[in-house]
């Protein structure tokens, strides 16, 4: 009976959450994050569409969709293990309200086009290999409330709009 119950209340979150991810901005840059990324990797198999799995939740593993737009809006690949860059096509992602890369091997440098991702709220890269210099143009993201990108190899500061609003904003 018990586990009646929990298939049930998974069945319905499930339903409930997964909408078709039809915008095709987010389907361009979740392409181009999957190509900037390696291995080949479970959690962006399901991410090359076709089929009814470009959908945003369980089938799209680490995509998040908002229901009202069927924009993505969470992008978590948190611990994947998985090498690679971000590319700056995830500023077509205008929806995005937590990006979370922690716990990878992202290098390179960070995108000054993401600073268009004005919706941004929580923003995690901690323990890759992210380096150069935090864009200036960042501080155009004015919603964030948290930002970390400890043991990293990023220099300046972070933005003065990022300190009052994200008190546990810390980068290095």
């Amino acid at each position: 009976v018990i586990m009646a119950v929990v298939l049930a209340v998974f069945t319905e979150r499930t339903t409930a959450q997964c909408v078709p991810l039809t915008n095709t901005d987010d389907q361009d840059a979740l392409s181009a994050f999957k190509a900037a990324l390696s291995p080949a990797h479970a959690i962006t198999d399901e991410w090359d569409g076709g089929g009814s799995c470009y959908t945003c939740c369980f089938c799209g593993f680490g995509i998040m969709c908002d229901p009202g737009s069927g924009r993505v809006n969470e992008l978590d690949i948190s611990g994947s293990g998985l090498t690679g860059t971000l590319p700056k096509e995830l500023s077509k992602m205008v929806g995005l309200t937590i990006l979370n890369v922690e716990d990878n091997i992202i290098t390179g440098t960070l995108p000054v086009e993401l600073s268009t991702l004005a919706n941004l709220n929580e923003w995690v890269a901690n323990t890759n290999g992210l380096a150069g210099t935090i864009p200036v143009e960042y501080s155009a993201i004015t919603s964030i409330t948290k930002f970390e990108a400890q043991y990293n190899c990023l220099s300046g500061d972070v933005p003065a709009e990022w300190i009052g609003a994200a008190a546990g904003s810390s980068a290095g």
